[in-house]
């Protein structure tokens, strides 16, 4: 709450553990410093925020009603988050002060088509947003939108489609990461993806 005292903050937020049930693993979300101060760059690159670990100014909140946008099933909070940090100041807790559990219910793990339509909408619709649509960094949504969808073609077992998407990515890392997924069983890959 003291971070509150700036009354040009908006938003604070917190490193969150991750705890995944299925390897039986707990780890901190970020390890780096967490950005702070008008961070829509840094969202549009890295979204590093946790809905459990948001507190929001109110009288900033008020000017986003409704704040979550109803056609949004998964991406609500990402869209408020993004609108907002165009806008307002965000600030941090550096240390995890909540966790977040990745499991078989997840609803962004179960619905990862929903999740990657939700995105793609999303992405359209920014256009009546032009803080976040002419922000440089903008673009970048696209590169997330076919991550996801290439992860999601591998997981399906439906290699030619993910390699159409990966054949229009351009040479790097993650691009061999995703050639060499292609050739691994998909009990192997659901681990990690």
């Amino acid at each position: 709450m003291p971070l509150f005292e700036d009354s040009t903050v908006g938003v604070v937020y917190g490193n969150i553990f991750i705890i995944n049930e299925k390897l039986n693993k707990k780890e901190i979300f970020l390890r780096n410093k967490k950005p702070k101060g008008f961070i829509l760059n840094d969202l549009l690159i890295n979204y590093c925020l946790s809905l459990v670990t948001l507190v929001i100014r109110k009288n900033f909140l008020d000017g986003f009603q409704p704040p979550f946008n109803s056609k949004f099933h998964i991406i609500g909070d990402f869209d408020l988050m993004i609108k907002m940090s165009a806008k307002y100041k965000f600030d941090c807790v550096e240390k995890p002060i909540a966790s977040y559990r990745i499991h078989q219910k997840n609803e962004s793990l179960i619905n990862k088509t929903l999740h990657i339509k939700e995105l793609k909408d999303w992405y359209k619709t920014m256009i009546n947003h032009p803080l976040v649509f002419n922000n440089k960094n903008f673009s970048n949504i696209n590169n997330v939108i076919n991550n996801l969808e290439i992860a999601n073609l591998i997981l399906k077992s439906d290699l030619e489609g993910a390699k159409l998407l990966i054949k229009k990515m351009p040479f790097s890392l993650k691009k061999i990461k995703y050639l060499i997924a292609l050739f691994l069983p998909n009990n192997f890959i659901k681990k990690f993806i």
